[in-house]
């Protein structure tokens, strides 16, 4: 299992229910996009109601917890923005 396999499995996970076909892609994406060294930025946008911030929050939590971006680790700006997500 590579690393972007082992990240998607534990936001399906955390996640906590079956997640609708556009959630479960969008969780494939974010693992990838997280794990590979050619991105830099990742728009998600959608319908209101349509589980954009839950995913963030997951995302956040998890990535944090996996220390998945532990180059920014320190970061005050990190910080806050997982604060934020993880509070709304």
């Amino acid at each position: 299992m590579d690393r972007a396999d082992f990240l998607y499995k534990d936001f399906i996970k955390c996640f906590g229910r079956e997640a609708t076909p556009c959630q479960d892609a969008l969780f494939r994406d974010v693992a990838s996009f997280i794990t590979c060294d050619d991105s830099d930025i990742l728009v998600v946008n959608g319908y209101a109601g349509t589980g954009k911030t839950t995913v963030a929050r997951i995302i956040a939590q998890k990535t944090k917890e996996n220390r998945f971006l532990s180059a920014m680790d320190g970061n005050k700006t990190l910080d806050k923005a997982y604060d934020i997500l993880l509070n709304m």
